[in-house]
């Protein structure tokens, strides 16, 4: 059980994940880290875990008007190195606000991500012009929509958590 410390609350019920995970032997110059939380249903998440990441998003081979997705979309985002208790508890947090407890998305994916540049910022265009700064840098952040579009390939799944309604 994980809780709020600020608020004595309780926050969410968190599993640490043991993922095998394949390294590669040139390792690219890293830019920066960030943590990330992605609200999600148990059906998807436990596809995730069984995958080892998180699929891009928007994605629908059958039909070739769509822009091929790199990455996906998630709202809480910690800029952090790697995953302590304090980034953890920041993270879901920011999840919790997102987590639709009337729908059947109540559990959280969260992972630690790594751009080999700085995170691009873009300013308007919804879902695709994420998806194009996608193609350039790994990390993208909508400041209208409040979310960022993290590479599935260099984001890397740590914990699951199953959130708590804030007012239980």
């Amino acid at each position: 059980m994980f809780t709020d410390d600020r608020h004595n609350m309780p926050l969410a019920i968190v599993a640490k994940l043991q993922l095998v995970i394949f390294e590669q032997r040139h390792r690219p110059q890293i830019a920066q880290h960030i943590i990330f939380g992605h609200d999600t249903n148990a059906w998807t998440a436990a596809s995730c875990i069984e995958e080892g990441l998180i699929r891009p998003s928007a994605v629908d081979p059958t039909d070739p008007s769509w822009l091929a997705a790199l990455g996906f979309h998630t709202r809480g985002v910690v800029g952090v190195r790697n995953v302590t208790d304090r980034s953890l508890t920041d993270v879901l947090l920011r999840a919790q606000k997102y987590a639709n407890y009337g729908s059947a998305r109540p559990v959280c994916l969260v992972g630690l991500t790594v751009g080999r540049q700085t995170h691009a910022t873009i300013h308007q265009g919804g879902v695709v012009s994420e998806h194009c700064a996608n193609f350039i840098c790994d990390i993208v952040h909508s400041q209208k929509e409040k979310r960022w579009a993290l590479r599935s390939h260099l984001s890397r799944l740590t914990h699951v958590a199953v959130l708590l309604p804030p007012n239980l």
